[in-house]
């Protein structure tokens, strides 16, 4: 167990802008690990990057776990761009090859980066390991939707959840989770069970640095908190 450290999962729709890293919110994102007293592991997401490559090769390539392979290397990429924006602003960052090295390497540096692990797990279901193998009983989803909602959030009538029990939130995941590469419900089903399992609290919330900030020091923030 490493005392005092918070997990992030941050969304790659809030990493990158398009295909390119999305300089501004990344460095705002390092200034506030920054301000932390606690070390910080982040757990990436491909976002557009992954979204983009797996729509053009899906008609080719007709198998999900080489899309999804796509898809990791894309959250490698956006890992290791969010680890050279933290170097530069002297922010001591390294990126984990795998879950098992995180604790040594907060044992060296600030920040922990974490990139996708397996195919056909995502990025938020890596965060939720994380969570566990660490011993940290909160995660912190971000990502551009910013709540759970009740149905898909282009969905006509679609309504935004404040606070839902774990057992909702997997309910609601195993009727929208697809497990299609870059597709499917904000927390995927298995994430959610995880989550469900070690009573892990969730805090999704939108990019909004001082949204993040609350939601990372307990304090109240807009999105959804998920908790028994």
């Amino acid at each position: 167990m490493v005392r005092g450290t918070k997990v992030v999962s941050l969304g790659g729709s809030v990493i990158s802008s398009g295909i390119f890293p999305n300089a501004g919110f990344l460095t705002n994102f390092v200034a506030l690990a920054s301000s932390l007293k606690e070390q910080l592991v982040v757990v990436t997401g491909g976002g557009a990057v992954a979204k983009s490559y797996i729509h053009v090769l899906r008609p080719v390539a007709k198998n999900e776990y080489y899309l999804d392979k796509v898809g990791i290397e894309a959250t490698r990429l956006n890992a290791y761009s969010l680890m050279l924006i933290a170097k530069a602003h002297g922010l001591n960052a390294e990126v984990a090859n795998n879950i098992d090295e995180l604790e040594d390497l907060l044992k060296a540096c600030k920040m922990a980066i974490l990139p996708g692990q397996l195919p056909g797990i995502t990025t938020d279901a890596d965060a939720v390991l994380a969570c566990e193998a660490l011993g940290c009983n909160v995660l912190v989803n971000v990502s551009r939707v910013g709540y759970v909602y009740d149905k898909p959030p282009g969905s006509k009538n679609a309504k935004r959840l404040s606070k839902i029990s774990h057992g909702k939130l997997v309910e609601l995941a195993s009727k929208y989770d697809t497990r299609e590469a870059k597709s499917g419900f904000i927390f995927d089903l298995l994430a959610c069970r995880l989550a469900q399992r070690s009573n892990i609290e969730l805090r999704f919330v939108n990019s909004e640095i001082r949204n993040i900030k609350q939601a990372l020091n307990g304090r109240r923030f807009e999105g959804t908190l998920v908790k028994d």
